[in-house]
């Protein structure tokens, strides 16, 4: 889902970081919109030059997925 700039509410990296309660670093938050977290990345827009992201980005992102459990190699016992 993309960020919609005309309802979500904007805010920059710095606030969001500041926001999430374990306080990660901006540069956390970088990472987490270049790279990802478990296939996931935090939604990001860039207007007149500037990162921004929403309070509801950051929530979708956070918020816990459904996902299976990653399957594991089976190994037998010899």
């Amino acid at each position: 889902m993309a960020i919609d700039v005309e309802r979500e509410d904007l805010i920059s990296l710095r606030e969001a970081a500041e926001s999430i309660p374990t306080k990660p670093a901006p540069s956390t938050l970088q990472r987490w919109r270049l790279y990802g977290v478990r296939g996931r990345k935090l939604e990001t827009v860039l207007i007149g030059g500037l990162r921004w992201t929403s309070k509801q980005a950051v929530a979708r992102f956070l918020s816990t997925p459904e996902n299976p459990p990653s399957p594991r190699r089976q190994t037998e016992a010899v």
